[in-house]
């Protein structure tokens, strides 16, 4: 029954860090997904096995990242300090793109209009992704900043149990802050 319980608990611990990596990168993921409509507008338009199958790619590197980057640190292939530096490193590279996407639809949204460029160089496809594109990026804004609320805590508290050694008198606060941890990650998924 021992050996039933560790692989539980590895396994457990394998979800929280995966979900975690995970929140830390799917701007990135939303600003990938967007870009490439952005730029591949006819295409993407179609919605076709192709575009579903680049969804499904994009998914799957982002899931690979988490499990790969959760399963180095509860296994101890690279220390807790390199982790929090991943972790770090994903969420601010994703809120750069998510950010750099959403002004370049925003300024391609202002400036794709048949009066711009005139009739014959006007693309309804374009004008349309490109506008598709805004109202999403506007909607995830919102739950991005959602998103944030349960991320930054949640990095902060991992990030004081990290720094705080055993032993050090904050016994107490370090047991805290990795519950608060696991509350956080529990609350992020609902």
């Amino acid at each position: 029954l021992l050996p039933v319980a560790e692989m539980l608990e590895t396994a457990g611990s394998v979800a929280r860090e995966a979900l975690f990596a995970y929140s830390t990168v799917l701007s990135f993921l939303v600003a990938s997904d967007r870009l490439i409509a952005t730029y591949t507008y006819a295409w993407y338009e179609k919605q076709g096995a192709s575009t579903f199958l680049v969804f499904l790619v994009l998914g799957a590197l982002v899931e690979t990242y988490s499990i790969t980057v959760a399963v180095f640190v509860v296994y101890e292939m690279y220390s807790i300090r390199v982790h929090l530096v991943f972790m770090a490193t994903g969420a601010v590279v994703g809120l750069v793109c998510f950010c750099f996407v959403f002004r370049l639809n925003l300024r391609l949204h202002n400036r794709f209009r048949p009066h711009y460029f005139g009739f014959s160089d006007y693309s309804i496809a374009r004008s349309y992704q490109i506008s598709e594109n805004v109202l999403i990026l506007k909607v995830l804004r919102k739950v991005a900043l959602e998103t944030a609320y349960y991320t930054i805590p949640t990095f902060v508290l991992f990030l004081f149990f990290v720094l705080s050694t055993a032993g050090s008198g904050l016994d107490f606060w370090r047991n805290l802050a990795i519950a608060g941890f696991d509350l956080f990650i529990a609350l992020y998924v609902l």
